[in-house]
């Protein structure tokens, strides 16, 4: 809506030609708080401060900062020279107000009247009249009736000019009926969804749900909050990625500054390698040149030996020739001309071969060295996207503890296409929830993009499997993997047992089982042992059809005596300590009580009374508690439940048997959720008769009619089944019995084959 807020402002001031009042109304459409307080500031400036420089200075200021619209600039006054009155005044004579200097003329003269202003008022079309003028006509410019200037509001300039914060009440517009313009709009048609007023419900909006605003503000105003929910959680999404942009963008610096970082030191490194390798073939050329140098001066001493020695001996026969006479050359011919000979003789013409060549060069393959420089090295992005890239496989949600899983990832460029380039930075890794166990894994490329990972898992429990590329996580990665047991085959089968039932683990690891058609308690050590205690019948110590067994934190072994319909309590070595409970439906009776647990935290015991439909909460000393459920199919309602187990939360789990569910409670059996139907595909349940949870959190359920084992999270994530009908391994005659020990070990009563199956 369009707000309003009519300005008014009054102020009384006296010079000593007399007393002057002066009004001015200024209107203003969507105003702010600093709009409104600049516009009061600004005609206060007018008043007071008797300066046209002054009010000029602060409108200039105001539009300068953006307080006030611009498009009251030429509203407010235009400067001139001319000498009009700007006031009226009251009981005296008129003087000339301050402002005489400024012309104002179009503000100080009314239109109709053609007087000086009497209460002027200025319209949202920005021409002022005489408020007395304005009630008997209209604007004549624009037609516009006075009346309508009745819906806005009015703020002394005190108000106006003081602290902002007091004028958000001023601020809040009285609301109009559309239909009706005169009438207060104060209810609120639910129906229509619109503001009407009290003339509106007698016809249009007689039959329609409305209310006071008030009344239905505090009813839409939890519509207006939950509308904003969806907004919120997408504002913190849309933070989340702008965070993960401005991550991802400080990454790509850092990783540009190294990278070039690293181009620099290559580059002096090979900069550095050039010009060792130019000072070493320098000196190889000196070394070279000096060798042959020195080689050919040797050469050359040698010849010009020889030469001098010719020459002496030719300059000696001409000096005899010339100086002697032919007696005495005749005298010294023979030895003479013996040494000329042998001068002669000794002179090799092969001798003056040259012993060296100016033969040396440079050899080199300076163009493929330029090209090599010219391609050294390569900034590149790998064109794999890890966060388009595709995992699948059950390895990404369970394993078996010993046996391989296999996951596959599908390499995908930015595009989403296929990767074909070879993506050699792709590893694996599955890391135990508590970080003690960590397994690596092989990667195998399958064809052009698709890349298989296997891993071998050795701790069951709740893991993260991360698959990396480039040190990248892929989509969705990491994966919650749960291990489980390895199912593949039993680890141990125990026999000699008479239709095992309930079953439960000790801390040494002995096994304590019902066998129902034997009426008795057996107690397997860890070597295959068996010891029984009990009888049929319906005294301390004797049972008619044991079925659920529990272990209390005393060490005491509890019973639900089915066909007695009441919980014995025995000492670890299998001696009767208490009974409690007769048949009845009232507290602490029973109707064929079937599954049997103690709570970790606070001790309780929980009992599935089966034919009661319902679920009995004990005290530790075995004393009525409460209760909660009854016979039906809705939320927190039974029709045989048969079994009750907790989870590290505390959370109780009731096996709902036929109606093919497990529901969920608090402590208190307040119902939280459900899971599962009637059915034999996936998450799909027949008949559930127990239920057992690990110190992982993953839930357990043996299906009567399914004769199987379906394994679930406690949000109630199907995660596996495992057996089928029949007597080999993994195969089972009705699984009536579930428990695990503290390292994840299974152990499940086959009670038609008579025999608890072991899987670790």
């Amino acid at each position: 809506m369009t707000m309003k807020v009519h300005v008014e402002v009054y102020n009384k001031f006296t010079t000593g030609c007399g007393e002057y009042n002066v009004k001015y109304s200024l209107p203003l459409q969507h105003p702010s708080l600093a709009i409104v307080k600049a516009a009061g500031l600004i005609m206060k400036a007018i008043i007071e401060e008797g300066t046209p420089e002054m009010a000029k200075k602060m409108q200039d200021l105001a539009l300068a900062e953006g307080a006030l619209p611009r498009h009251l600039h030429t509203s407010l006054f235009t400067a001139s020279s001319d000498n009009r009155l700007l006031t009226h005044r009251s009981g005296v004579n008129s003087r000339p107000h301050p402002l005489s200097t400024c012309k104002i003329q179009d503000q100080v003269t009314c239109g109709i009247c053609l007087e000086p202003y009497k209460q002027p008022r200025l319209l949202k079309c920005f021409h002022v009249y005489c408020e007395q003028c304005l009630q008997r006509l209209r604007c004549k410019e624009i037609h516009q009736n006075w009346d309508e200037l009745k819906t806005h509001e009015f703020i002394d300039l005190d108000t106006l000019t003081g602290d902002v914060t007091t004028l958000i009440p001023s601020l809040k517009k009285t609301l109009f009926c559309a239909t009706h313009p005169s009438k207060e709009a104060d209810l609120y048609c639910e129906t229509c969804d619109e503001l009407i007023c009290r003339d509106c419900i007698v016809r249009v909006h007689r039959d329609h749900q409305y209310d006071l605003v008030p009344e239905s503000f505090a009813k839409q105003e939890k519509v207006i909050v939950d509308s904003l929910k969806p907004v919120e959680e997408q504002i913190a999404t849309l933070e989340i990625a702008v965070e993960s942009v401005n991550t991802q963008c400080a990454l790509v610096v850092e990783r540009k500054t190294a990278a070039v970082a690293e181009i620099r030191t290559a580059m002096a490194h090979l900069r550095q390698a050039l010009e060792a390798r130019e000072t070493e073939l320098v000196g190889q050329a000196e070394q070279t040149a000096q060798q042959k140098l020195k080689t050919l001066a040797a050469q050359r001493d040698g010849f010009e030996l020889q030469l001098g020695q010719l020459r002496s001996c030719q300059d000696f026969v001409e000096e005899s020739q010339r100086t002697c006479s032919q007696g005495e050359i005749l005298r010294t011919k023979s030895p003479l001309v013996k040494q000329l000979n042998d001068l002669t003789g000794s002179f090799k013409p092969e001798t003056l071969a040259l012993a060296e060549q100016a033969d040396m060069k440079f050899a080199h393959n300076l163009p493929e060295l330029v090209k090599t420089c010219q391609q050294f090295g390569k900034v590149y992005c790998h064109p794999v996207c890890p966060k388009k890239c595709r995992t699948s496989g059950e390895g990404i949600k369970v394993a078996m503890r010993g046996q391989t899983a296999a996951v596959s990832v599908e390499a995908l460029d930015r595009e989403g296409e296929a990767c074909l380039k070879h993506v050699d930075s792709l590893r694996c890794e599955l890391v135990a929830s508590d970080g003690s166990s960590r397994v690596r894994s092989t990667v195998k490329r399958r064809n052009q993009n698709i890349y298989d990972i296997s891993y071998l898992p050795q701790v069951t429990g709740e893991h993260q499997l991360h698959i990396l590329i480039e040190e990248h996580p892929t989509l969705n990665s990491p994966f919650t993997v749960t291990v489980l047991p390895n199912f593949t085959a039993p680890t141990n089968i125990t026999g000699d047992l008479n239709a095992p039932y309930g079953i439960a683990v000790r801390e040494g690891g002995e096994v304590v089982v019902a066998e129902r058609s034997s009426n008795c308690i057996s107690i397997i050590s860890g070597n295959g042992e068996k010891k029984s205690f009990g009888t049929s019948g319906s005294g301390p110590g004797q049972f008619d059809w044991p079925e659920g067994i529990a272990i209390d934190n005393g060490g005491s072994i509890l019973v639900a005596d089915y066909g007695n319909h009441r919980i014995q309590q025995l000492s670890s070595t299998g001696k009767h300590l208490r009974t409690v409970g007769t048949r009845g439906s009232g507290p602490l009776q029973f109707q064929s009580p079937v599954g049997i647990t103690v709570h970790p935290h606070t001790g309780k015991v929980y009992v599935a009374d089966c034919h009661n439909h319902r679920i009995q909460v004990l005290n530790s000393d075995l004393t009525y508690s409460s209760s909660f459920g009854r016979k039906g199919s809705n939320n927190g309602e039974f029709s045989w439940p048969y079994d009750v187990s907790t989870d590290g939360d505390g959370n109780v789990y009731v096996a709902d048997k036929y109606n093919h569910r497990i529901q969920v409670f608090t402590v208190n059996g307040v119902y939280l959720k459900q899971f599962g139907k009637k059915g034999e595909g996936e998450g799909e349940l027949n008949d559930p008769v127990t239920i057992a949870i690990d110190s992982g959190n993953v839930v357990y359920v043996s299906e009567r009619g399914n004769n199987r084992i379906s394994i679930f999270s406690t949000d109630g994530e199907f995660i596996k089944s495992v057996g089928r009908q029949g007597k080999g391994p993994v195969e089972f005659d009705h699984p009536f019995g579930l428990a695990i020990d503290k390292k994840g070990t299974v152990y499940v009563s086959d009670f038609g084959n008579h025999r608890i199956q072991i899987f670790t």
